[in-house]
């Protein structure tokens, strides 16, 4: 049996990765107990999972270094793998020491592993597997329905962080649409904005769309603070012609992805995890980003976005609207082998292969 470390109170990034795994696990008879480290649990399935005896293997899922040391107490290092998940290119010290503590590392991109190599010495005797995420359903197994013909082109911006500036771009593309507008000034008449964040970004969000005197003409939509279940993310996605994501830092990129499986056009940066899959992905036009800056609260380098650029490319997206839904409804032949169905079997087996090992 393998043991699970990790988030199972939200729906936000690592937790829904915790959940997948857990799952994968499980449909394999492989799942031991499982440790939420939230104060509540999404998904009776996993709130009582305690076995009288520990697995054989840990794997965390958790980016947690305050953990690793009483995690070492009960499996030793050999027993312990990892899910991390770099924002920038160097990791931090911390971080790094949090890596040190495992046998194995698990990663959803090359683009990650790259930091998290580059922060371990020669003599880490730890193996660092990539292995991508999944997509979940209905992304995996839907095509969003036909448009109706409307006037503007409805543009859709998702984050998830929880402070300014974040990993996501949005402050960028605020200063973006400005420049749409004054550039070009029929342009902007032509489409929407939607914004949809957490709870936490609320207020700085309405002060920056103050000063930028944008108020009323971008809609900021609320969103769960445990983040939004898969049905309704899909939902608000399918009810807009396009998703905007001039990220930072994508260590893989599930919404992009997600969005692009299901007949969703993006219009997205590079630079980052997400370009191993792009380039065999349709319906996609890409901001290129200019060199590295810092990242506020995380340590190393992230792709720094390019606000002219990405103004471009929003009018552009606009007059190729129709092209891109087009193309991106070609990926319809890519769900199935992006689907979490697939992606956690082979998690769930190479965990258990691991386990084997002596």
């Amino acid at each position: 049996m393998i043991d699970l470390v990790g988030h199972f109170g939200s729906h936000l990034s690592y937790a829904t990765v915790a959940d997948q795994l857990a799952q994968g696990l499980d449909d394999c008879d492989a799942l031991g107990n499982i440790i939420n480290l939230d104060d509540k649990c999404i998904g009776a399935r996993w709130s009582n999972r305690v076995r009288r005896e520990r697995g054989k293997k840990v794997i965390v899922v958790a980016d947690a270094p305050y953990l690793m040391e009483s995690l070492c107490s009960e499996y030793a290092q050999r027993d312990t793998s990892l899910f991390v998940c770099p924002n920038t290119n160097l990791m931090s010290e911390d971080r790094v020491e949090m890596c040190r503590s495992a046998g194995r590392i698990y990663t959803p991109s090359r683009w990650c592993s790259g930091a998290i190599v580059h922060g371990l010495e020669e003599t880490d005797e730890i193996e660092v597997c990539v292995m991508p995420l999944g997509i979940d359903d209905p992304f995996a197994t839907e095509q969003r329905g036909p448009r109706d013909d409307h006037h503007k082109v409805r543009l859709l911006h998702l984050t998830t962080d929880t402070f300014w500036p974040g990993r996501k771009g949005t402050e960028e593309l605020i200063e973006a649409w400005s420049i749409v507008r004054s550039m070009m000034s029929e342009s902007h008449q032509h489409m929407s904005l939607t914004i949809h964040c957490l709870p936490g970004l609320y207020q700085t969000i309405y002060q920056t769309l103050g000063d930028a005197k944008l108020v009323g003409e971008i809609e900021v939509l609320p969103a769960n603070g445990r983040g939004g279940d898969s049905r309704g993310l899909f939902d608000l996605i399918a009810q807009h012609d396009m998703l905007v994501a001039p990220s930072r830092s994508e260590g893989f990129g599930i919404m992009p992805l997600s969005a692009l499986a299901s007949g969703t056009p993006v219009v997205t940066t590079t630079g980052t995890g997400q370009d191993e899959y792009l380039s065999d992905m349709n319906g996609w036009l890409a901001t290129p980003t200019m060199g590295q800056e810092e990242l506020f609260g995380e340590h190393g380098l992230a792709p720094v976005v390019d606000v002219e650029r990405l103004a471009l490319q929003l009018v552009a997206g606009m007059h190729l609207q129709h092209e891109l839904t087009s193309a991106a409804a070609l990926n319809d032949t890519r769900q199935a082998e992006w689907s979490w169905q697939v992606r956690r079997e082979t998690w769930a087996q190479s965990l258990i292969n691991w386990e084997k090992e002596a």
